[in-house]
């Protein structure tokens, strides 16, 4: 069995396409999947293998060390196992950040999609706070993400996170 039949099932993939068809969904934004998992189903969807909605990728998300999901060594390598690829990217130094921008854009994707959280969402202790793009970093990656033609998303949860993504350029 190869790693992408680990997490790529054909049953799950048909049901969720014919549901969106049915439901009236022509188009869908995937916001922060594995490249390998949605890249094979848009192929599919495209290629007329297999009815299902337009779809507009971002694939692997940003987010700081010590930010939202960098949990620790070892759930962060078991990750790409667990979701069919990698998702997250753990990036501060600008050409890194440059560089996976770019990247993305290579492979298809229409968007970039950063965490923006400074609360954990589930579970935490109140006091616990991540690491969060400060209102500079998230300027220079607006500015990269515009200068590509992309679109800018974020996951945003909290005050401080929400401000940072919509603050004027």
């Amino acid at each position: 069995m190869s790693p992408k039949d680990f997490y790529y099932h054909d049953a799950q993939r048909m049901k969720n396409c014919e549901n969106a068809l049915q439901h009236g969904c022509t188009f869908v934004r995937d916001s922060g999947g594995a490249y390998d998992m949605v890249s094979q189903l848009i192929e599919e969807i495209e290629g007329e293998r297999l009815m299902g909605p337009k779809i507009m990728p971002s694939y692997e998300v940003l987010s700081l060390p010590g930010g939202m999901w960098d949990i620790n060594k070892i759930v962060n390598n078991l990750a790409p196992m667990i979701f069919g690829g990698k998702v997250l990217n753990f990036l501060v130094e600008k050409d890194a950040i440059s560089s996976h921008i770019k990247k993305m854009k290579s492979l298809g994707s229409k968007s970039i999609k950063v965490y923006l959280e400074e609360k954990p969402i589930y579970g935490g202790k109140r006091d616990t706070t991540y690491n969060m793009y400060t209102d500079e970093q998230v300027k220079y990656i607006r500015e990269l993400v515009n200068e590509e033609d992309l679109l800018l998303e974020s996951h945003a949860m909290f005050i401080n996170g929400a401000r940072k993504a919509i603050k004027e350029r």
